[in-house]
């Protein structure tokens, strides 16, 4: 009797594993792979602008290798494009488009996909009309939507936005926008009108903070780029959001106007937060071809005091630099744009020729005078190995503007960094200079998933003192995962009569990279270095540039991309490697 249940179980799992295998035998047909894609007939739009609209996608020529992924012809996808295809130029002023498609099955288990465009003829803007507001001339000849132009929905929209951002940002709080379009499509014209409803002016009321818990709502109101009596500006709201993101204090910032909070002519603004933890600890593990194993350990308490303050102690390490350091920083002083900081810190620094041990701190003081641009003004002071004759001072001036899409790996926008420093002794002028430098970066999108990156920067070091040098540590030296790739780290410049590298007064650097996406994953660089240090100022003479050529791969890892360059040294150097490697997280520029 005991035996029946075992020869049922076993009965139940044969039928099991016979289902299994039937459900997976090759019964069923498989849809092709899309071995090839394009788009034909696109006269008046690139190719390139159509591409993102299709869901249907090529399979990459890496499509062997087991992560890179293949692209099987799907029917529901294909009527989605075509969708997608006519809504485009529709939208974009062909109203009498035709798009189909061709599909080549020739070659067993592939496919190859054209779309076929028939545009038509476009519809062109007539007359263009704005009622209801009087328009300032330079905000007319900003608008998209211009006679003899196509028609685009893109244009009318905006177009809207445009007019009734000027209009909230002239005090009329509730004014709205509307646009329409009058088509002929018997002589393909279309008359354009922008209706204004501007309504009554307002100014400014006091705010209502909301949901805050350890900021004071004082250090709120501080943040905010309005105050009460103001005319009303929703620029202003956008400016007021970003700066209080900017303490590092909330997760979310919201700012509404209720019309529950208006009366006859002032207008208060709910300040709705949602704070961050008041107290993280971030750890960090790295390792690159310089710097070697590097580790981080931050404890940070975000609005120690009530006041959005963020005090950091933290300790990081590296193959070149120790560093322990306390700091804490303090927004919305004598304003919503400015910012100070103070730190502490002790670093040792350890390169080939020599080591130091600096103990110091700075006071470093920034104002934002745009969304995206930054003045500071930095001065420091601090003691070399502990030793008392030793003891310096330093005063630095910045400027950047920084216009990049992301951080990590950018594809569009600029970068420009502008620095004037001066460092001295505390007591004493024999070790005093005065260092200028500057950086620019230039990213730009290409068609087929090409990126072009260019970077250009520059330094030169006056000295002031009547007698020494520039010490070691403060000179120049080029070469490295970040410099002109063709050295190795620092060991681009000029050299004693021993061979060592001594450092130079001026350097001058350039680099241009041309970056591939191949799937979703990776991506490949070829590039061009150039640069030089000179011991007095013959970096800028483009003649003695030195250069380098090369190619990398990278890993597009969710924490930034993971780098692998390979450089080949092009000038000669009878102290340097022909070839050089680097690895590395993150873009070299």
């Amino acid at each position: 009797m005991r035996g029946r249940p075992v020869r049922r179980i076993r009965r139940a799992l044969v039928v099991l594993a016979f289902l299994a295998v039937a459900g997976s035998a090759p019964g069923q047909p498989t849809h092709p792979v899309v071995h090839h894609l394009a788009v034909t007939g696109n006269l008046s739009v690139p190719a390139a602008q159509l591409q993102p609209l299709l869901s249907t996608r090529a399979t990459s020529q890496l499509s062997w290798l087991p992560w890179v992924d293949k692209h099987h012809l799907d029917p529901d996808r294909l009527r989605a494009d075509l969708l997608r295809l006519r809504a485009f130029y529709r939208d974009h002023g062909f109203f009498e488009v035709k798009v189909d498609t061709v599909l080549d099955r020739s070659r067993p288990g592939r496919v190859e996909v054209t779309y076929i465009v028939t545009e038509g003829p476009p519809t062109l803007v007539g007359r263009v009309d704005v009622i209801g507001s009087e328009v300032p001339e330079r905000l007319h000849r900003s608008l998209g939507s211009i006679p003899g132009r196509r028609l685009s929905r893109e244009d009318l929209e905006g177009d809207r936005l445009l007019l009734l951002e000027a209009a909230r940002d002239s005090g009329y709080a509730f004014a709205t926008v509307s646009a329409q379009s009058r088509i002929d499509q018997a002589i393909h014209k279309a008359d354009v009108t922008y209706r204004i409803d501007i309504g009554p002016r307002y100014r400014f009321a006091a705010p209502r903070i909301e949901g805050n818990e350890g900021v004071t709502a004082r250090t709120i109101e501080r943040g905010l780029t309005f105050r009460p009596g103001q005319s009303f500006s929703s620029r202003k709201l956008r400016q007021s959001r970003r700066q209080l993101y900017l303490s590092g204090a909330f997760r979310s910032v919201v700012l509404n106007v209720p019309d529950s909070l208006v009366s006859d002519d002032d207008v208060s603004v709910v300040v709705r937060v949602s704070e961050r933890s008041p107290r993280t600890i971030q750890i960090g593990a790295g390792y690159d071809t310089e710097s070697q194993f590097q580790g981080l350990l931050a404890w940070k308490h975000r609005s120690a005091f009530g006041g959005g303050q963020q005090f950091t102690v933290s300790a990081r390490g590296s193959a070149i630099e120790n560093q322990a350091s306390l700091s804490l920083r303090q927004p919305y002083v004598m304003g919503s744009r400015n910012w100070l900081s103070l730190r502490t810190f002790v670093t040792r620094e350890e390169r080939q020729e020599f080591r130091q041990i600096e103990l110091g701190g700075n006071i470093l003081f920034e104002r934002n005078i745009r969304t995206r641009t930054t003045f500071f003004f930095d001065t420091s002071a601090g003691l070399i190995d502990f030793k008392a004759d030793s003891a310096f001072t330093e005063f630095a001036l910045g400027f950047r503007n920084d216009r990049r899409d992301d951080f990590l790996d950018p594809s569009n926008g600029l970068l420009v960094n502008l620095t004037l420093k001066e460092k001295g002794l505390l007591f004493g002028s024999d070790r005093e200079f005065i260092e200028l430098a500057g950086e620019g970066r230039f990213y730009r999108s290409l068609p087929g998933r090409l990126v072009l990156a260019t970077k250009v920067l520059g330094g030169a070091l006056f000295d002031l003192s009547e007698e020494g040098e520039i010490p070691n540590i403060e000179r120049y030296f080029g070469g490295g995962l970040s410099s002109v790739r063709g050295w190795g780290f620092e060991e681009l410049g000029p050299r004693d009569a021993s061979g060592a590298v001594v450092g130079g007064k001026s350097r001058l650097e350039g680099s241009v990279e041309l970056r591939a996406r191949l799937g979703r994953y990776f991506g490949l660089v070829g590039f061009v270095d150039a640069g030089n240090v000179d011991s007095e100022f013959e970096a800028f003479n483009l003649g003695s540039l030195r250069w380098a050529i090369g190619s990398g791969l990278r890993y597009l890892s969710p924490v930034g991309p993971i780098r692998l360059d390979f450089a080949r040294r092009l000038s000669e150097d009878l102290f340097a490697s022909r070839h050089q490697f680097h690895l590395s997280l993150g873009q070299a520029f």
